[in-house]
């Protein structure tokens, strides 16, 4: 069944034009300041829904694609000032 009503910010974000790339992206953010409202938690489990991005501890997201990480990005800056974006390099370990 389709979603009624306005769209969420996410929804809005994830319609903009873009092209996504393979790399992965770690998104970290602070919500002791302030809770932020349930109009957060309703976009992020959105984005989780339709984009890959994972929320593996409260805090913390995993996204795949560049693209889908700045609109994480700009959806989690929105309600939480203290955010960070990290992306990911896959190394293979060297045993000595």
């Amino acid at each position: 069944m389709a979603r009624r009503g306005p769209k969420l910010l996410v929804e809005k974000l994830l319609e903009e034009q873009g092209s996504d790339d393979d790399g992965t992206y770690i998104i970290i953010y602070s919500t002791k300041e302030r809770r932020p409202s349930d109009d957060f938690y309703r976009n992020l489990r959105r984005l989780r829904e339709l984009a890959e991005v994972e929320n593996p501890s409260r805090g913390v997201l995993i996204c795949r694609g560049t693209r889908t990480a700045e609109i994480a990005y700009k959806l989690v800056k929105k309600y939480c000032p203290r955010t960070m974006i990290f992306r990911v390099e896959e190394h293979e370990p060297k045993l000595v």
